[in-house]
């Protein structure tokens, strides 16, 4: 697969010296814009094949590696607070917007970028057009014990920068690795600082409890991997159902893990968000 390279560059988001990445049509007009949030120790750049089912439908993509992420400046694994990822998502819609001016913009995110676009969707005046999430991590203490959450949490506030293994191993994410998964390998950590782990329990816990929040009447896509021993799908599965909309869309894959879009499946899951975007456009 020959895929397109992005258009990578620094920009300082209120002190944070972020790198951006962008994905544009080559040769076509933009049909729309997508603005896409990576998960905890992801990165920008290992999304060129999903960057490259939007492109096939004449839609631009971009995406910015979080504080302590990726090409970015900050301690690895330490996000300062969920308001800098606000501003990171409306300049992400506002350059999404620029690359397609009067045209539909997507917004969504994987695992943490999942839950964090699904918070933020209660945050902001306008929705976007359409709307994707993949794996969302909504309850990330479904596999921990409560003395590890209780102690984490006090220590959040005596020790808010200071880091902890976040214990994903690759194994649980996906069943297999290829070339251009580990393209970028050593831009992938697996570090969580103290003050970030609480502020992502405390907004996962509000997207469970409060789904009235979403705003209505725009076309949502989730995606997960029914085996996924990261965040099991059935917290997807009763947020679906307490959601009750007809304009979303859930698609469960039997055998995939966290990350169907690089498991076994990944063909499969290329072929149903184009075909989603096909009907959402």
């Amino acid at each position: 697969m020959n895929l397109i390279s992005p258009s990578s560059e620094e920009q300082e988001i209120a002190g944070h010296k972020l790198m951006w990445h962008r994905w544009h049509p080559v040769d076509t007009e933009c049909k729309g814009a997508f603005f896409f949030l990576h998960g905890l120790g992801d990165y920008g750049q290992r999304y060129s094949e999903i960057a490259d089912v939007f492109l096939k439908e004449g839609i631009a993509f971009t995406i910015c590696d979080l504080p302590g992420h990726g090409l970015s400046h900050g301690k690895r694994g330490h996000v300062p607070s969920w308001e800098i990822v606000k501003k990171i998502s409306e300049q992400g819609i506002k350059e999404a917007k620029a690359l397609a001016p009067n045209k539909p913009i997507g917004f969504g995110g994987h695992s943490m970028g999942g839950l964090l676009a699904l918070f933020l969707l209660g945050e902001f005046h306008k929705p976007p057009d359409f709307c994707w999430i993949s794996s969302p991590l909504l309850k990330p203490e479904a596999t921990k014990s409560n003395w590890k959450l209780h102690l984490l949490r006090y220590l959040s506030h005596l020790f808010p920068t200071l880091t902890v293994s976040t214990e994903v191993k690759t194994e649980m994410c996906r069943q297999s690795t290829d070339s251009t998964q580990a393209e970028h390998l050593s831009q992938f950590h697996r570090r969580i600082s103290f003050s970030w782990v609480r502020l992502i329990l405390e907004m996962a816990e509000v997207v469970r409890t409060q789904p009235e929040r979403l705003p209505s009447s725009f076309p949502i896509l989730m995606t997960q991997g029914k085996n996924d021993p990261v965040c099991p799908s059935q917290f997807c599965e009763e947020l679906v159902a307490r959601l009750q909309r007809k304009d979303l869309k859930l698609i469960l894959y039997p055998k995939a893990r966290h990350e169907p879009f690089a498991d076994t499946c990944k063909e499969q899951v290329f072929a149903d968000l184009r075909e989603w975007l096909k009907q959402s456009l």
